[in-house]
């Protein structure tokens, strides 16, 4: 089979024919990424990491050691249209990813590698967000005291209605929804967004969604990103967001 394990490095190796990943085109659909075939050399996982720095996983499947045919992942979050999908294996506790992409060659659910290259491939979430052309949708917002359970958010340019979502970072992505107020087209400024509790991560990300959806209904579920009707505006694959700092 030619796989081998590192030491402290938890380093995976096989060769390029025990471990290979095959995506079709029309892979990205409502119901999340469909693999055409899989080749694990052993019990494993089908990732699908932010290609943002440090790579957090916003979905993966288990697959059997061998060949796999239709492998879907469903994204249980979303961060950036670009992507990556890759191969883990799964030597910690079974069908559990134990995956800490800050922390990856320490991870028992490390990446395989074929020879010295990772298994992964490039990906495209083309239905992660709505696509507007550049600076058509803008938001500007700073580091602020949310003490008061209130975000202040000095300039937003949009193009039809939208919702403002303010979610906390965790895990290196958007979390627990604690903000949400609705916005009408055009340019606004010093909008207040209501919290329901002041965060207690390091991080909040505020977010630009549109508005398609039943009149004063927010049609976004954190665990269906791309099966929702109110998914954030993006612009060349990055999503229309800002990450503060609470002070």
């Amino acid at each position: 089979m030619g796989m081998g394990v590192g030491g402290g490095d938890n380093a995976v190796v096989a060769t390029a024919r025990d471990a290979t990943l095959t995506v079709a085109a029309g892979a990205v659909s409502s119901r999340g990424v469909m693999v055409s075939r899989v080749v694990a050399p052993v019990d494993g996982w089908v990732v699908v990491r932010s290609a943002l720095s440090p790579g957090a996983v916003l979905g993966a499947t288990w697959v059997p050691r061998g060949s796999s045919s239709d492998v879907l992942i469903r994204l249980t979050a979303a961060e950036s249209e670009l992507a990556l999908l890759s191969l883990h294996v799964d030597r910690g506790k079974r069908k559990t990813l134990e995956y800490d992409p800050e922390n990856a060659a320490r991870s028992f659910d490390s990446q395989v590698n074929a020879g010295r290259d990772p298994v992964q491939l490039p990906l495209v979430l083309d239905r992660l967000g709505i696509e507007v052309e550049a600076n058509s949708v803008l938001i500007q917002v700073e580091d602020q005291s949310l003490r008061e359970r209130t975000l202040v958010v000095p300039y937003l340019i949009t193009t039809a209605p939208s919702w403002i979502s303010v979610n906390e970072v965790e895990n290196g992505l958007p979390g627990i929804r604690i903000g949400l107020v609705s916005v009408g087209a055009g340019e606004s400024q010093q909008i207040r967004v209501p919290l329901s509790e002041t965060p207690v991560s390091d991080q909040v990300v505020v977010t630009v969604h549109a508005d398609r959806g039943g009149p004063g209904l927010f049609d976004y579920s954190d665990a269906d990103p791309l099966g929702s009707t109110d998914r954030p505006y993006s612009s060349a694959g990055v999503i229309v967001s800002k990450r503060i700092t609470p002070e």
